[in-house]
């Protein structure tokens, strides 16, 4: 597949088979984000695998899933990430690009993972320092984001934004997630 498919083909996904991803593919997704572009070339990113079933169920109840569907898109027990993937700052590095940093990451972990049929959801809104307790992370590190990994149960799909808003819903069973035209982003061309 074309990078260019990989971009239009991939979103977030919230529900996955429970087929466990092989630890030598989820590493290849880790080496994917550490070769991501860094500021300055500081690589002040961390990440930590976690695929143990016991501690991805412990971790779910720290994260939070899909706010403007208002918890009625919640994965059930057989609909759950295999694995998770934490991206850590590591404080000892002086970068002020992390954030950044970790967006290129999660972008080429992503893409990565689309290409193997895995699907990947970005966790920002999580109880870090629950999670932080959970893995036993040093205090050198800071928790930035989550990335939930699983093979694909659902296929989300894109359709153009009406009416500003930019809400992602369910129309039948499908998650659909509106994006702004090209026409309202693309501000001049010179």
């Amino acid at each position: 597949m074309y990078v260019k498919d990989l971009i239009k083909n991939r979103r977030t996904v919230r529900k996955f088979c429970q087929r466990k991803i092989p630890e030598k593919l989820l590493i290849s997704y880790i080496e994917s984000a550490r070769l991501a572009p860094s500021g300055a070339n500081m690589q002040p990113l961390k990440y930590m695998l976690i695929h143990n079933q016991q501690c991805v169920e412990e971790l779910l109840q720290h994260v939070k899933w899909a706010a403007y569907l208002k918890g009625s898109y919640l994965p059930d027990a057989n609909e759950i990430p295999t694995a998770f993937i934490a991206i850590f700052k590591d404080k000892t590095v002086a970068s002020s690009t992390a954030e950044f940093d970790a967006g290129a990451a999660v972008m080429s972990m992503n893409l990565a993972a689309e290409e193997d049929g895995v699907g990947c959801c970005i966790m920002g809104a999580i109880d870090r320092t629950e999670i932080c307790r959970i893995l036993g992370a040093p205090d050198n590190l800071e928790l930035l984001y989550m990335v939930a990994l699983g093979y694909k149960k659902e296929h989300p799909v894109c359709s153009e934004l009406e009416h500003d808003d930019v809400k992602y819903f369910l129309d039948g069973e499908t998650l659909t997630v509106p994006k702004r035209k090209l026409s309202e982003v693309l501000i001049n061309i010179i």
